[in-house]
């Protein structure tokens, strides 16, 4: 319930009541209170903070209920009264030394859109321990992760810590290479996982721990075991397929908003899209002064829908533009797999090719969901289970497994379920993944 501290009385404001904030505010909402103290709108807080605007509403609306108000003027008021508020109108115990730890990556290039998504994700995290961002390879699960940590680094007093896993093999060094990151020691003659959470026991810290798709049992027993013993500890995990672990909220990446048929090709709507942001501004770095106009708006459209707004894919598209025209690069997505190669060496192996990628997440998947994958590719605006059942039975394929090796590939982020309100759901591949799955066949 929030209480008005602004009502007027004989003429004048009542005075804040000095009670104690009930949850102390975190580093970010100490930074938006002192911006608010300023008179900074909220577009200019967003500006001044790199912050989606929705991630200002969103610690704004935090604010206020954490203060006990439902206006500026009333925050203000509560935070004076409070003494959160300097002469300057900075923030009280504002310190850069008081950055908590954390081993995140400089990142290197723009990030674009996603401001759903880290909204949700703050919704998720803050009432979930476990949140596991889901969704096929290449639609930026890492780079939304890596993001969304940065921005809640102030929230953690104990810092933030990714886990990268790509190129672990065995499962059984998961713990270990969990403790190396963390920068705790292995102490003689004690298990690693014991020490883990003995560390971890007391420490307010969120976890991130990417690209688990392939040690989802190892994975599940880790987040299982330090959850357990570590009541302050967050972890958000990414991965194509969910752990499994009881409390574990997922939360589906979606591919980048992208033109949509039927949609006006103006320069002005489609500037408005991530997709096309994306494409126009890794093509910017390969050929000094790209961007989108009237004349490339049409190609440009084009490659963004035959790659799904999957940002891998239109990464590596762009990467293209240093020897292509943007037509050019449109008329030859048909062969994406020769098309499409990210020039990165640094790069893993699996991310230095559109193949290499879906040759990844084909490899995870047992002999029936690779046959069931192959088959649904013949379907070229998607099925229904009914029709999944009839056409793709058959040679090692029984009709009464089909449903549950759908299921699992829609799990598994292969297959996509689109569900309609009052209609039973479709069932649709990427086309670059039915590409590929044809291909297969």
């Amino acid at each position: 319930m929030h209480l008005d501290w602004g009502k007027a009385m004989d003429g004048r404001e009542h005075q804040a009541p000095e009670v104690p904030l009930i949850e102390p505010l975190t580093r970010r909402e100490r930074e938006i209170l002192a911006l608010l103290a300023q008179g900074h709108t909220a577009p200019e807080m967003a500006a001044q903070l790199t912050l989606a605007l929705s991630t200002v509403k969103w610690h704004l609306d935090r604010l206020y209920g954490k203060l006990g108000v439902n206006s500026k003027r009333q925050a203000l008021n509560r935070a004076r009264a409070l003494a959160l508020l300097t002469a300057t109108s900075e923030p009280a115990d504002q310190s850069p030394t008081a950055r908590p730890p954390h081993n995140l990556p400089q990142q290197l290039t723009h990030f674009f859109g996603r401001e759903d998504e880290l909204v949700q994700l703050r919704e998720r995290l803050a009432e979930y321990r476990l949140v596991t961002l889901t969704g096929p390879g290449g639609v930026g699960k890492t780079r939304l992760s890596l993001s969304f940590a940065a921005d809640v680094l102030s929230d953690f007093r104990h810092g933030v810590w990714v886990v990268a896993l790509d190129a672990l093999t065995d499962p059984a060094l998961l713990p270990q290479e969990t403790a190396a990151r963390l920068g705790v020691r292995d102490e003689p003659g004690r298990p690693v996982l014991e020490t883990l959470t003995s560390f971890l026991r007391d420490r307010h810290l969120l976890l991130v721990l990417d690209n688990c798709e392939h040690l989802l049992e190892a994975s599940a027993r880790l987040c299982d075991a330090l959850l357990r013993t570590s009541p302050f500890l967050k972890i958000l995990a990414t991965s194509r397929a969910a752990l499994g672990v009881r409390g574990e909220a997922v939360l589906p990446v979606p591919s980048l908003p992208l033109p949509a048929a039927g949609q006006p090709l103006s320069h002005p709507h489609l500037g408005a899209l991530a997709a096309v942001r994306l494409f126009a501004d890794r093509a910017g770095l390969v050929r000094p002064n790209y961007a989108l106009s009237e004349r490339n708006a049409p190609a440009i459209a084009a490659i963004c829908q035959r790659l799904d707004g999957l940002p891998l894919a239109i990464e590596m598209a762009a990467a293209r533009m240093q020897a292509l025209s943007t037509e050019q690069l449109a008329g030859r997505l048909d062969q994406a797999f020769r098309t499409l190669t990210s020039g990165d060496p640094t790069s893993l192996p699996r991310q230095q090719t559109l193949r290499a990628t879906l040759d990844w997440s084909y490899d995870l998947l047992r002999a029936e969901e690779r046959l069931l994958l192959q088959r649904l590719a013949v379907f070229a605006g998607g099925s229904a289970l009914e029709a999944a059942e009839a056409v793709c039975q058959g040679d090692g394929l029984e009709a009464a497994q089909v449903m549950d090796v759908l299921a699992s590939l829609v799990a598994k982020s292969m297959v996509i379920a689109d569900h309609q309100p009052g209609q039973s759901p479709r069932y649709r591949l990427l086309e670059t993944v039915r590409q590929y799955a044809l291909e297969k066949l």
